[in-house]
């Protein structure tokens, strides 16, 4: 049917009842889709949900969704479960920022936690080679590919674990330089390498422990305070103690936000896909659905065995002995295999069609009634990308070029509010903060042999012989995974 259906649009031929006809076959394809998702990421929620203590803002929010699959197992009010859904979303888009700030925080006292370690343990055996020999089996280890992606990952990787030694006024120059090759590009983008830059370097987050956990706030406290230079061999102990608590207390806040986020956008994907809500949105689609009844309901099979074993894990959720159904939920699961698959790939197939429909036939879309579904369909399409936590809001000003103006006038923000943060931090920190930006920079080689003497001046001006050590044994473990 979808071959003929895109035949006759792509020929302008009979377009109202096509159009209409691609819509609903669309909606259903990815209705079928998130149903077969939903259907088995709920029941994996349910299992690492049960597992260790429970976060109580994490289970809130978790109860809160659980009435969303029981207003859409009982039919409820489509746009009341959509608007429930989308503030939802937004409050755990919100906690991932927190999260992913703390991670980023984590990793800066982490670099400097690393760099100190052989100040209390031996680590005369990763000084045995010279410079000039860690140099080469750096150079090797870049050079040993032939992609230049990849080979610009490495160099990013090597830049983040050397020893930094560089003045501010380079940095700033280097700074500055990365920022301009983004002044053709969108503001959007631009806004975005900003973002990622004021994460890794602390700035705006120093809240965001503390929304966390109190635990994690308090923790990232004494990060703060530490002096580094002074460290008794016990308080290092402790310090690395909380930073790996820290670590797996925020990982596994991430992969259940991870999760529930995905079973949101499932969700939501199926309430905007919901036959009646569009029959009321578009009331030309009713006509669609009537005369196209027998097909759809075919092909319904899969969407209702889904939702079975969706009641099946609402019911699990609110006291069913797990025993009693688990072994029915595992058999649907065996029904599911491949399906994920088919509809992903029937979607895919057929989607250039939406945009090509609003470009040629916008007038004809505007008669019948259907720019919402088209706005929905736009929704729909950033749900399914894999970007769990993209915003729907898709601002012009975004897409507008940014211009060296642009770059400047962010340039100089984000350089006073990092020369704020060097005056404040300690030395250490401010040169792991230095590191993680130039590794997230536009590579800023121009040949092997700049690359080489970056290399091997950094390794020779190091006279930390505690902070030399650790770098060479994180980049031979580097080496050593390829």
């Amino acid at each position: 049917m979808m071959k003929y259906i895109e035949k006759e649009i792509l020929k302008g031929r009979d377009l109202e009842k096509n159009i209409s006809d691609y819509v609903i076959q669309m909606m259903d394809y990815y209705g079928r889709y998130s149903c077969v998702r939903l259907s088995m990421n709920y029941f994996t929620y349910y299992e690492m949900s049960d597992e260790g203590g429970k976060d109580k803002k994490r289970q809130k929010l978790t109860e809160r969704f659980h009435e969303v699959i029981k207003g859409i197992l009982e039919g409820g009010d489509t746009e009341k479960l959509i608007s429930v859904l989308t503030g939802l979303r937004q409050e755990v888009i919100s906690i991932m920022s927190e999260l992913t700030a703390c991670v980023d925080i984590l990793n800066i006292y982490e670099y400097c936690f690393n760099r100190i370690e052989y100040r209390y343990q031996d680590g005369s055996r990763f000084l045995k080679q010279t410079d000039e020999e860690v140099t080469r089996d750096i150079l090797n280890y870049i050079l040993n590919e032939k992609d230049n992606v990849v080979i610009n990952g490495k160099i990013c990787e090597v830049v983040r674990q050397l020893p930094l030694r560089m003045t501010k006024g380079r940095f700033f120059e280097l700074l500055k330089e990365g920022m301009k090759v983004y002044k053709e590009s969108e503001k959007g983008s631009v806004d975005d390498f900003l973002y990622m830059l004021r994460t890794v370097a602390m700035l705006d987050t120093a809240d965001a422990p503390s929304k966390v956990s109190e635990e994690i706030g308090l923790i990232c406290r004494k990060f703060a305070e530490a002096d580094l230079k002074k460290l008794t061999q016990e308080e290092f102990q402790q310090l690395q103690e909380k930073l790996q608590f820290a670590a797996d207390y925020i990982q596994e806040s991430v992969s259940h936000y991870m999760l529930l986020a995905e079973n949101i956008n499932d969700a939501y994907v199926m309430l905007l896909t919901n036959q009646d809500f569009l029959k009321q949105l578009c009331p030309v689609l009713a006509k669609a659905y009537e005369e196209n009844e027998d097909e759809l309901l075919q092909d319904r099979r899969d969407y209702d065995n889904c939702t079975r074993l969706l009641e099946k894990e609402y019911l699990l959720y609110h006291g069913t002995d797990y025993e009693e159904i688990c072994e029915e939920i595992e058999d649907g699961f065996l029904y599911l295999e491949g399906k994920q698959e088919k509809y992903a790939g029937l979607f895919q197939k057929y989607a250039y069609l939406t945009d090509q429909l609003t470009e040629q036939h916008l007038e004809e879309l505007k008669k019948l009634g259907l720019m919402p579904v088209m706005e929905n369909f736009a929704k729909i399409t950033k749900l399914v990308s894999g970007s769990i936590f993209v915003e729907f809001d898709d601002e012009d000003e975004k897409h507008e070029i940014a211009g060296l103006e642009y770059i400047e006038e962010k340039y100089g923000q984000l350089e006073k509010q990092l020369t704020d943060l060097f005056d404040r931090s300690e030395k250490p920190v401010n040169r792991a903060v230095m590191a993680h930006i130039l590794s997230e920079l536009p590579v800023f080689f121009g040949n092997v042999e700049e690359i080489k003497n970056y290399v091997y001046r950094s390794l020779n001006a190091c006279t930390d012989l505690a902070e030399k050590a650790a770098v060479v044994q994180i980049l031979e473990s580097m080496m050593q995974e390829e």
